[in-house]
C-alpha cells in the first residue's frame, strides 16, 4: 500500500486508470478508508473535472461533512476536495508520476 500526505491528509491506494469513454483518466484514491474518484480531462495535459464520493455504506464524508449514499462513483461531489482539485491534480502527478504514465 502506498501512502502519501496532502494538506495534511493520508493519501492512499491511488491507482491510475486511461478512460475509456472520454479523453481523459479516472484516478481512485482513499483518505481515512473513505474511496473518493477524480475525473481529469485530456491525456496529454490533465486538468481537474471532478471529485466525486465512491461509499459503499452511507456514511457521513469526514472531509465535506455530507451524508453520502453508497453507489460505485456517486453523484455527490466532495466540496473539501472540489476546492483543493487543482492542488490534488499537481500532488498526484507529482508523487504518481509512474502511475499515470503507465495509464496512458
Amino acid at each position: 500500500m502506498t501512502s502519501n500526505r496532502f494538506n495534511g491528509l493520508d493519501i492512499q491506494n491511488v491507482k491510475v486508470n486511461k478512460s475509456h469513454t472520454f479523453d481523459g483518466h479516472i484516478i481512485k484514491f482513499s483518505v481515512g478508508g473513505q474511496n473518493f474518484v477524480l475525473m481529469t480531462g485530456n491525456s496529454k495535459s490533465p486538468f481537474p473535472m471532478s471529485i466525486k464520493h465512491e461509499f459503499m455504506a452511507k456514511e457521513i464524508c469526514n472531509q465535506c461533512s455530507k451524508q453520502i449514499y453508497p453507489a460505485d462513483i456517486s453523484i455527490q461531489l466532495c466540496s473539501f476536495f472540489q476546492q483543493r482539485q487543482h492542488d490534488l491534480l499537481r500532488y498526484i502527478l507529482r508523487f504518481y508520476q509512474k502511475e499515470f504514465q503507465y495509464s496512458r
